[in-house]
């Protein structure tokens, strides 16, 4: 077993102290002590994750405290609280960690456990892009896209989402070719946006993927593909926009790009439904009492 697999082991066992005494590899205790909170984190293993996150922050690992924060703002592998979730991701943006810093933002924006407050989102937004994070970036462009605290400016808005997407940040790439679809801030360029929603799409942003099947199934900007509408709305959908399989069920149960087939339709209606899309729960009730 190598060095850092081991420590890692050791790490998720026993306090990182215990295991800098027991295999008397101090420095790269602390580094695989970093490590270890970001492979517990992502594997899920919330509950393990806070102890070890926790011990990280201590030690001034700033992507360690944003963890903290995350696990604290979700409540997952410890009850929610958003004024702790606040304290560990003002650590975390103090230690120059951007995802931090956005966090921060968003807890103002939302008004959880702070009195709202889009000023201080911004302040916080700012910084994060400062730092190289897309989602800082993104949202501080709908900051400027609604006006939010800011004036409305749909210029510097693209400028932030072209950062976004830039540092492959799904939803600014979404963002971005909205407003080339729509026109807002720029000359309408559909084909354009197209290219952002693509991009949107392979970074795994449901409405990105969903819009690319809209522009597919209507022919706007492009040619149209119901094969390519059917593989984007069935990407939208598992990406759990319930949209996405509202349209694909009508795909189906019109024939477009497929068999007809009214039970796959239903199908589809009902799993839009679970995801909350009311159209999609009106659409199984019509074939349901048509004997689908």
């Amino acid at each position: 077993m190598f060095l850092e697999d081991w420590l890692m082991n050791c790490l998720v066992k026993i306090p990182l102290f215990a295991c800098c005494i027991v295999g008397l590899f101090c420095m790269n205790a602390y580094a695989a002590n970093e490590m270890a909170c970001k492979q517990v984190f992502l594997s899920g293993k919330f509950e393990k994750a806070v102890p070890i996150c926790k011990e990280g922050c201590s030690l001034g690992f700033g992507f360690d405290c944003y963890v903290v924060g995350v696990l604290y703002h979700n409540g997952r592998g410890i009850r929610l609280d958003y004024s702790k979730a606040k304290a560990y991701y003002e650590e975390a943006c103090n230690l120059n960690e951007g995802h931090g810093c956005k966090n921060l933002g968003i807890l103002y924006a939302d008004g959880h456990g702070v009195i709202q407050d889009f000023n201080k989102a911004k302040t916080y937004y700012k910084k994060a892009c400062s730092l190289n994070s897309g989602g800082g970036c993104n949202n501080l462009g709908v900051l400027y896209n609604y006006g939010r605290s800011v004036g409305q400016n749909y210029s510097t808005a693209k400028t932030y989402f072209e950062r976004a997407c830039s540092l492959n940040e799904g939803e600014g790439c979404f963002n971005l070719g909205t407003l080339y679809y729509n026109g807002y801030g720029v000359r309408q360029e559909l084909r354009t946006a197209n290219n952002y929603f693509t991009k949107a799409c392979n970074l795994d942003n449901a409405q990105g993927c969903f819009n690319l099947g809209v522009l597919y199934d209507d022919g706007k900007g492009t040619e149209q593909d119901y094969s390519k509408a059917k593989y984007y709305y069935e990407k939208a959908c598992s990406l759990g926009m319930g949209g996405g399989c509202n349209n694909l069920a009508f795909l189906y149960g019109d024939g477009n790009g497929v068999r007809q087939n009214k039970t796959i339709a239903k199908g589809y209606f009902r799993k839009a439904c679970d995801l909350g899309y009311l159209e999609g729960c009106h659409n199984y009730k019509l074939l349901n009492k048509q004997g689908y």
